[in-house]
């Protein structure tokens, strides 16, 4: 079942209904999305929020953003240098593009290009480790994990770049079989290699080998194969499942195919509706996007997407947090507040709504924003949509309105002690155990009732 952020209904199911957004229920299997401006060959994606980027291509600069919610492409700021080719991941609102070579085609050097996706700013870092245009890259907290393949000795190594201290490290450990072209991807701790091309033993084919490498430990590790060998295929992590999907074995596929951490065991999936290879793959709230890549005839523009964070038969609405600008709101994952400080909580635009290390969540400017919460590990990641309006927000939402030292009985069942109250702001509003509120201080906060189950809430504004 998916989790939210306790921001999941209100009393008479009404919270900012101007600004309430849906997922609906989709048909089981790939749905074909809005094709890409482009047909980009050897690009990098990432996702900040619900936009995937994709950056650059062969020979090529450009940025072209996919809005995930609106189905809608539009073109990015370019990075201020042409590379040959590029791998791109996200960590918090910033990309790192790690390029190789250059417009001429020369692949000797390496370089980073690093956007800011709040100043809509690129900066280029030239002091970094040399690499081949065979390396992949994934993000895992604040660190970059960068594979290369090294032709002439046929080793893999793997080098760790600490964005914060902006410094590099490379692992002593060696993984059992060393490849290329495969797919790559993060859970919890562990980065996972699935298939490849690469020498086993004299000969050198396409692979269906699964590798992790943990990076606490710095150690390889070998886990079941995956039923079929391939190479330039992509790999996502999603509930604890890895997902290899598409690439080549002396001709493209669609296959998909599923490992179950936990289980050990692998089991075929739904497979694309086009054969894809040396294509990227990410997962927007629990949906699969398969882009661009290789097909049949050629390089591709399309996109299909499939849902496998959550049943294809369930529809979940989001409600939006509604606040006039400069009023502040704290948010939780659960109804114990502490829990808070274990997820890193980000706003995709700061511009409208800053959110502190705790869930607080501070109303700017008009606009729309999200506002995410993300554990350590990655195994849980949530938004609320938030919509800052211009001190109109009382008349578009349901509120109790009290004075600090008043209180105001809330009514949710005949016998008031079947639910569990909670305020999400004490300091603000507090609530009894029979759901009498009383105001404390000038603010904002939400009162939470539990029930037979469901979560219900109000927005409680008190006035100095």
């Amino acid at each position: 079942m998916k989790r939210f952020i306790a921001i999941l209904m209100t009393l008479c199911m009404v919270l900012g209904v101007s600004s309430v957004s849906a997922w609906a229920a989709e048909t089981e299997g790939w749905q074909t999305k809005m094709m890409m401006p482009t047909s980009p060959g050897s690009f990098g994606t990432c996702v900040i929020g619900d936009r995937i980027f994709v950056v650059g291509g062969y020979k090529s600069n450009l940025v072209t953003i996919y809005n995930t919610k609106t189905d809608t492409w539009k073109m990015g700021t370019p990075m201020l240098k042409t590379p040959y080719k590029v791998e791109t991941v996200a960590i918090g609102n910033n990309i790192y593009a790690m390029c190789n070579g250059d417009v001429n085609g020369d692949v000797s050097k390496t370089y980073m290009q690093i956007y800011d996706s709040q100043a809509d700013t690129w900066t280029v870092k030239e002091d970094i480790p040399g690499f081949s245009d065979r390396l992949t890259v994934v993000a895992n907290g604040e660190k970059l994990y960068v594979t290369d393949y090294d032709a002439g000795k046929s080793i893999m190594s793997m080098q760790t770049y600490d964005t914060l201290s902006e410094t590099w490290t490379s692992s002593k450990a060696l993984a059992a079989l060393h490849c290329y072209s495969f797919g790559m991807c993060v859970q919890g701790d562990n980065v996972y290699i699935v298939g490849g091309y690469g020498k086993d033993g004299s000969s050198s084919k396409d692979t269906n080998t699964l590798q992790v490498y943990n990076v606490t430990s710095d150690t390889w590790k070998s886990l079941k194969k995956m039923p079929t060998p391939r190479r330039n295929l992509t790999a996502v992590a999603v509930d604890n499942k890895i997902y290899a999907i598409g690439g080549e074995n002396t001709k493209g596929t669609n296959v998909v195919e599923i490992y179950d951490i936990e289980q050990d065991s692998w089991s075929t999936g739904i497979p694309m509706n086009t054969v894809r290879y040396s294509f990227a793959a990410e997962i927007v709230n629990g949906k699969i996007y398969a882009i661009g890549g290789t097909g049949t005839s050629g390089r591709l523009n399309s996109i299909e997407a499939l849902q496998v964070g959550n049943s294809a038969n369930e529809t979940f609405s989001k409600l939006s947090v509604l606040l006039n600008t400069g009023e502040i709101v704290q948010l939780s994952t659960s109804f114990d507040l502490a829990n808070n400080q274990n997820f890193t909580w980000t706003s995709i635009n700061e511009a409208v709504a800053t959110v502190d290390s705790n869930g607080k969540v501070t109303a700017v400017s008009a606009g729309d924003t999200d506002i995410y919460a993300e554990n350590s590990d990655g195994t849980f990641k949530e938004y609320i949509p938030v919509k800052v309006v211009e001190g109109i927000a009382d008349e578009l939402r349901l509120a109790v309105h009290l004075k600090a030292g008043e209180k105001a009985k809330l009514y949710l069942t005949d016998d008031p002690s079947q639910a569990t109250w909670s305020s999400l702001d004490e300091s603000i509003a507090t609530v009894s155990a029979d759901g009498q509120v009383t105001g404390v201080k000038k603010g904002l906060a939400i009162v939470k009732a539990e029930l037979e189950g469901e979560t219900y809430q109000i927005y409680v504004r008190v006035n100095g």
